[in-house]
């Protein structure tokens, strides 16, 4: 089974996106938080599909999920999440 390396950065992302959606509805919150983490998991098994963007930081992928992001980088046996962030924010520096 190929690694899922999530950084501790990337782990404080899906913490505070879980804390902000829950502010309006917590149920949601959840949800949402799944969905991130079963796109890692499906990015786990397919660590080439996204979109290959060098422009942010060499070897860097995006995979959309709603109005979010996944910055990852794929491994030779799986994928390294770099970030989770929201699709209008400036990606330049974040990986």
């Amino acid at each position: 089974m190929n690694r899922l390396v999530v950084t501790p950065r990337a782990a404080a992302d899906l913490e505070e996106i879980g804390d902000f959606i829950a502010l309006d509805n917590p149920t949601a919150a959840l949800r949402f938080i799944e969905r991130l983490e079963l796109a890692s998991r499906l990015l786990r098994d397919h660590p080439h599909i996204g979109v290959a963007h060098d422009e942010i930081a060499e070897g860097a992928r995006i995979f959309p999920v709603g109005n979010y992001l996944i910055l990852f980088r794929a491994l030779e046996d799986g994928v390294e999440i770099v970030r989770y962030a929201h699709g209008a924010r400036r990606l330049q520096g974040l990986v």
